[in-house]
């Protein structure tokens, strides 16, 4: 399914296709990484600016990561164009900086294949720490773990709580690639989050 734009977007559109389907049919994600204003400018003989490219690195990530979050069964990147703009579309081959950043969202997520791909009870909620504001929440206890992804869906940053369904048993969680933990506050798990701002935790 075709979920370009922003998170909200990709959240609500994955959840209303899914309903179409038979229950288990795989459904995955196709998100957009070329500048559709840029784009344009291109086409008309103008020139662009990849310091300005959008979506830019936390958009691109926050958009994958809120697939995950809906249980997208892969993700797919259009346009991606390498050496493009002979196209007309202005593409993240063209802008260093989001093309960086998608990569290392990319190696990310593979890291986290073995998790995604395994038999694993999933808890999937919505949690709505201030008004107007949603932090997706998906966690999945394996044999040896739990994983959990949270992705904040807007641009205001926030805090969110919430109490996982397999909490950890010594109160504190690992949070991946940020090089510090999280320690319970009685029941509950609670992050601050950037503006669509994407948190991976382990215990």
């Amino acid at each position: 399914t075709q979920v370009y734009r922003a998170p909200n977007y990709v959240a609500a559109r994955i959840d209303r296709h899914r309903a179409m389907l038979r229950p288990g049919t795989p459904l995955a994600a196709i998100l957009h990484c070329y500048d559709r204003s840029q784009s344009a400018l291109l086409k008309a003989g103008s020139a662009a600016d990849p310091a300005a490219f959008q979506p830019d690195g936390p958009l691109m990530r926050a958009n994958a990561f809120m697939a995950l979050a809906h249980n997208a069964s892969g993700l797919l990147w259009w346009w991606w164009g390498y050496g493009g703009g002979s196209n007309g579309y202005f593409t993240v081959a063209n802008a260093p900086e989001a093309w960086a950043s998608l990569q290392e969202t990319v190696a990310r997520i593979h890291e986290l294949e073995p998790v995604l791909t395994a038999d694993g009870e999933i808890v999937m909620r919505v949690l709505t720490p201030a008004e107007g504001v949603e932090v997706h929440v998906w966690e999945k206890r394996l044999d040896d773990r739990v994983v959990t992804i949270a992705v904040n869906r807007d641009e205001q940053a926030v805090e969110a709580s919430w109490e996982p369904a397999t909490p950890p048993a010594d109160g504190r969680s690992r949070v991946l690639w940020e090089e510090r933990e999280v320690a319970m506050t009685g029941a509950e798990l609670r992050d601050a989050f950037e503006p669509r701002g994407v948190h991976v935790y382990e215990w």
